[in-house]
């Protein structure tokens, strides 16, 4: 029995809702957690003994919705195709019905479910659960079969296959984040707090460290009474000893390695004899293996290096941890934090925030790859050093000078202004 158009067009919308339905219950498996699942199944909720199954079987789940929606797909394709044959012809009939397919797949069954399902997750499982359970109960021994076969063809070529979930890409982690906190379930500190761990790893020790400039240094013929004197100014229990200039810094002085000498009424020697050697990194680190390398040295500090050998900064274990967790101050912390919301879209900024961190507080991209601060930004805007109250407009952000001195910037305001647009622009002083 032939089908009626109407009829051909009805069972394309039918495959590609059923389409929608699978993929919107793959993305919602993958984004539950089991801690999740296993509360609902404490609580004997309808569908979590179903939820259960499939969640700790997500390989097998997985590969029975990729058949299921392979099948869709194709089969809606091959009826478009037949229809578009008899509308447009047999040469241009095919191709047309193909883009109008591949178009209706993409934003309806691909798309839309995934968006969806990422934004409500756990309603999403416990409506699929039953359905997607008994389908895999009639599918599972297709699976298998098609599964053996692939792993068979695979040794025939040398490549051995485990149970292997797929992986789910940082930007999609990223958008999820994004989401749960757009729904109440993240406060603003947490969802910092995630995106730091994921963009930890990206982050060089150039964008983390303290820079040469703002290291507080001794050199090596300081007397032990100026290192205790320097430390308890500055507040710093670690100070970096250099021979001549900083950039040949020879060891790191520890305050505590003091006492003995404090003790012995020794407080006159040079303070090189109380150093311990330097531990250093290069400025092209990645952060997370700085961290680690600090670790496994059971250091707390490091010399950073540049490319020639000079020294570029230093960087300490704080510095990388409140890359994930933000500023960790103590009770003789007076710092300001780095980035302070005055307003609604409006920021005073340190001029030392890296771009990295100030992208979790505005929505317009930045130079995040060939700028480490917001400083180094403006000055390669500006070409020179920037007066006080001199703005510069780039797209939505109109960004101030506050403070600056003879060498650096300080102090920056920043406004973003959602729905302008315009290229770099040099303000004039206000």
């Amino acid at each position: 029995m032939t089908l009626t158009i109407t009829g051909q067009v009805v069972i394309i919308l039918v495959l590609i809702f059923a389409s929608a339905f699978f993929t919107a219950s793959e993305i919602g498996f993958l984004t539950i957690s089991r801690s999740r699942v296993e509360h609902w199944r404490e609580r004997g909720l309808w569908a979590s003994r179903a939820i259960s199954y499939l969640h700790a079987r997500r390989a097998l789940l997985l590969s029975v919705l990729l058949v299921s929606i392979t099948c869709c797909n194709y089969m809606a394709e091959r009826i478009a195709v037949g229809l578009g044959t008899v509308w447009l012809g047999a040469t241009l009939g095919p191709a047309v019905a193909m883009a109008v397919m591949t178009i209706l797949i993409i934003v309806f069954a691909e798309t839309t479910p995934m968006h969806l399902a990422a934004s409500i997750p756990e309603r999403t499982v416990r409506a699929v659960g039953v359905p997607v359970f008994l389908l895999s109960v009639i599918l599972t021994p297709v699976v298998v079969i098609l599964s053996g076969a692939a792993r068979g063809l695979l040794r025939l070529f040398g490549v051995h296959t485990g149970s292997v979930l797929p992986s789910v890409s940082e930007e999609v982690l990223k958008a999820m984040i994004e989401t749960s906190q757009e729904q109440g379930h993240l406060e603003a500190s947490e969802k910092r707090m995630l995106r730091g761990v994921l963009e930890f790893g990206d982050q060089k020790v150039s964008e983390v460290m303290t820079p040469r400039r703002d290291m507080v240094c001794l050199e090596q013929n300081d007397t032990m009474q100026h290192a205790l004197e320097v430390g308890i100014q500055s507040r710093h229990s670690r100070l970096p000893v250099y021979d001549r200039t900083p950039d040949d810094i020879v060891g790191v002085v520890s305050l505590k390695d003091l006492l003995p000498y404090l003790a012995a009424g020794e407080m006159d020697k040079p303070c090189r004899l109380a150093a311990r050697p330097a531990y250093y990194v290069l400025e092209t680190l990645l952060a997370d293996l700085a961290l680690k390398q600090l670790q496994s040295a059971r250091q707390l500090m490091a010399i950073v290096r540049d490319e020639y050998g000079g020294t570029a900064g230093l960087v300490t274990v704080e510095d990388l941890l409140e890359e994930i967790v933000g500023d960790i101050l103590d009770e003789y912390d007076q710092e300001e934090p780095e980035v302070v919301e005055i307003a609604p879209h409006e920021y005073l900024c340190d001029a030392r925030v890296s771009l990295r961190m100030l992208s979790n507080y505005i929505s317009q991209p930045l130079p995040i790859e060939e700028f480490d601060s917001l400083g180094g930004w403006l000055l390669d805007l500006a070409g020179r050093i920037p007066s006080a109250h001199e703005s510069f407009q780039v797209g939505a952000l109109e960004m101030t000078i506050e403070k600056v001195s003879e060498t650096h910037i300080q102090k920056v305001r920043v406004v973003e202004r959602p729905g302008q647009s315009s290229g770099p622009q040099p303000g004039g002083s206000h």
